[in-house]
């Protein structure tokens, strides 16, 4: 122990932040419940598209990796590991069938897509497109500093559409693509050559992924990539910031959770009703409430849904 003065000094050592760091997360751990996050199935020793969940982790999308299928899901992602489960395709019929939502990433859809075409006739190519314009949900163009190449999806318009759009010069390609099938809904998530580039997606493209693929989840986030989210089945969820500077984000619950608490600081955000929009994809979506809230650089934020 130091003194400075007649006072005691804890030392700056890595001991000394590592006890900071426990003394901080002791005043809420205790409030926390079990983890919950979107389901993403992974077959005992397949690989494809190796660690993509933890670049959509990055994005804002917890994840939950399974190796057995998560058929009680309301909402599952299957990435190109999926393929090594004989029966991929039936399981998605059946949880489709059965009302419920089915995401794949394009590195599944290459290696799964002649099995796909009573669901959707959707072809991966090998042609690329480097994109850095967008359009998600609109036709408003988005434009972005840095370009991304992602594979070029072939579809057609009559048989499905597009949710979120990559685009270069006249032509455009799918980055969410949706898909009704029975009673269920069938996404494509276009995913880059570079994984890394999924954070240099606009928040208005993260946004409509986070709202497909969060949509079992009591609450997601809107905003920039670099904001990590981690939901509890006790309608607690913390929102952590990777990124260098104070960022402003909306959280976004359902229209019965009216007030958010920060169980850190005691303070209370009340959230606003935003109602669905008029447009064919919007207009059959419930009310939501969304809370304005801001995440310093490097640290994070606590909240119980009220």
């Amino acid at each position: 122990m130091y003194y400075n003065g007649d006072q005691p000094e804890k030392p700056s050592t890595i001991a000394r932040v590592a006890g900071y760091t426990f003394e901080k997360v002791d005043k809420f751990v205790g409030k926390l419940g079990k983890p919950i996050g979107i389901k993403s199935y992974r077959p005992y020793n397949a690989v494809g598209e190796d660690f993509l969940q933890s670049y959509l982790g990055m994005i804002g999308l917890p994840m939950d990796m399974q190796p057995d299928f998560p058929a009680e899901d309301s909402v599952v992602l299957l990435t190109e590991e999926a393929k090594f489960d004989n029966d991929i395709v039936g399981k998605i019929k059946k949880q489709l069938t059965e009302g419920k939502t089915v995401v794949i990433t394009s590195g599944l859809l290459k290696n799964i897509q002649s099995k796909l075409d009573d669901i959707v006739e959707l072809r991966y190519t090998d042609r690329k497109a480097l994109v850095q314009d967008y359009t998600a949900g609109t036709f408003q163009l988005i434009h972005t500093e840095k370009p991304i190449l992602i594979p070029q999806i072939q579809y057609l318009t009559n048989d499905s559409w597009e949710i979120v759009s990559g685009i270069s010069g006249q032509d455009g390609w799918p980055i969410l693509h949706e898909a009704d099938y029975s009673k269920g809904h069938f996404y494509v998530l276009t995913i880059p050559d570079n994984f890394s580039d999924l954070y240099n997606l606009p928040p208005e493209a993260l946004n409509k992924i986070r709202e497909v693929m969060g949509a079992q989840l009591s609450v997601q986030i809107e905003g920039p990539s670099g904001i990590a989210l981690y939901v509890y089945d006790n309608n607690t969820f913390i929102a952590e910031s990777f990124l260098d500077k104070e960022t402003a984000i909306n959280i976004v619950t359902s229209n019965q959770h009216h007030k958010i608490a920060d169980l850190t600081s005691s303070q209370q955000f009340v959230g606003e009703l935003r109602k669905p929009g008029m447009s064919y994809i919007e207009k059959n979506r419930k009310e939501k409430n969304v809370f304005h809230v801001s995440i310093k650089p490097h640290s994070f934020q606590v909240f119980q849904l009220e």
